[in-house]
């Protein structure tokens, strides 16, 4: 995963998953995205 800031200003972040994907329960599942919607409200926040 890389991170780079292009001529426009705006911040890109690019990834690639390799593997076989794996169910995880639904609770597991919510707290993960709740997780990553405060990190990137964060980063909104205090860009």
């Amino acid at each position: 995963m890389g991170e780079y800031n292009n001529p426009t200003g705006t911040s890109t972040v690019n990834s690639q998953l390799e593997g076989e994907p794996v169910a995880l329960p639904m609770s597991v599942d919510a707290t993960l995205l709740r997780i990553a919607q405060g990190a990137v409200a964060n980063v909104v926040r205090h860009a």
